[in-house]
């Protein structure tokens, strides 16, 4: 994930359960090709809603307890959080259709 910000199990906490802002967490991994076909998607998307909602990713590779901890089991998920909790869940082949609307949901 090139321009979008990457958390880590250690750094979820503070980025995104805590964060004032919406924050839509990109769940990927270097192996999955829908992954990296969905990344200038939501790169995208980050600039639109700049300064409205907050934007992350987080490798499954080299952080496994909050992929756990959010029963993340298909790749991509996106996941949504408001307010420290998860408002909003898109994985599989349906993340690119349901982005818009979780994130016009968000603001």
């Amino acid at each position: 994930m090139s321009h979008i910000p990457a958390v880590t199990d250690a750094t979820f906490e503070a980025e995104v359960v805590r964060s004032d802002l919406p924050v839509l967490v990109d769940y990927w991994a270097d192996w999955c090709a829908p992954c990296r076909q969905l990344e200038p998607v939501v790169e995208k998307f980050a600039q639109e809603y700049e300064g409205r909602v907050k934007f992350v990713s987080l490798d499954v590779n080299t952080n496994t307890d909050i992929p756990l901890a959010y029963n993340v089991v298909n790749l991509p998920t996106i996941h949504l959080f408001k307010a420290g909790q998860v408002v909003g869940f898109a994985a599989g082949g349906e993340v690119k259709s349901k982005l818009r609307r979780l994130l016009s949901e968000a603001v």
